[in-house]
């Protein structure tokens, strides 16, 4: 921000990332070969930084901070599929979305303020404003009257099957200021869900020499970290972070 009246907030950023990714069989597909894998893998990386440090009079909140993901990944045998493969038959869904911290730190300790709020201004609401969502869908489906054989003639081969969601988001926002801020107040708030399914229709699947190993997981890993310190003529501090 710089000096002046800003009827607003004084700094602004904000992120979006929709999309959809699918590996997909068609209804009828036949398929004959040493290995198979249907692989569907979607990934988005985001960050922002943000500085209200020079802001003089700002109307509302000083700093306001949005982050949105909402992304699909499919991995999909359609209806009517006959696949036979000796080696393994894989089939995967990975949906990753990753905010780490600023500057490639491995810490929350020594990496350096996302959101910076400071000054000397005078402002009626939350100084510092950062919401972060972020959904996931990961799932595999196997369609219905499909036959899948994997690991067959002596060959060591597997039914391999995973649909993953993976959300790392890192996060730091802070105020440090004297001015005349009526809600020295750090507000930040992480929401992350994630959705995985694998559903197998009424299928035959057989497997002779592996294993047959279905499997649903969530990753997520969230640090969300908030400071508030004023003095002079600053309102109480007050920071939240869930």
């Amino acid at each position: 921000g710089s000096g002046g009246v800003v009827s607003g907030a004084s700094a602004v950023a904000k992120t979006s990332a929709t999309g959809t990714t699918k590996a997909t069989l068609q209804d009828g597909a036949k398929v004959a070969a040493n290995t198979l894998t249907v692989n569907a893998q979607h990934t988005v990386k985001f960050n922002a930084v943000a500085d209200s440090a020079n802001a003089a009079i700002v109307g509302a909140s000083g700093l306001k901070v949005s982050h949105d993901v909402d992304t699909d990944v499919l991995a999909t045998v359609g209806q009517n599929a006959t696949i036979a493969t000796p080696g393994d038959t894989v089939l995967k869904a990975v949906n990753t979305s990753v905010k780490d911290w600023r500057g490639d730190q491995t810490s929350g300790d020594t990496a350096n303020w996302n959101l910076s709020a400071a000054g000397g201004g005078v402002a009626s609401g939350a100084a510092v404003d950062n919401d972060i969502n972020v959904i996931h869908d990961a799932n595999v489906t196997v369609g219905n009257d499909s036959t899948i054989t994997a690991g067959s003639g002596g060959t060591v081969g597997s039914f391999l099957v995973d649909a993953e969601s993976n959300i790392t988001v890192r996060d730091k926002a802070r105020i440090n200021t004297g001015g005349a801020i009526a809600i020295a107040d750090v507000d930040s708030r992480i929401n992350a869900q994630g959705n995985t399914k694998v559903a197998i229709g009424s299928a035959t699947i057989t497997n002779d020499t592996g294993h047959i190993k279905v499997g649903a997981k969530n990753n997520a890993n969230i640090d969300n970290r908030v400071a508030a310190d004023t003095y002079g003529v600053a309102g109480a501090p007050a920071g939240t972070a869930y």
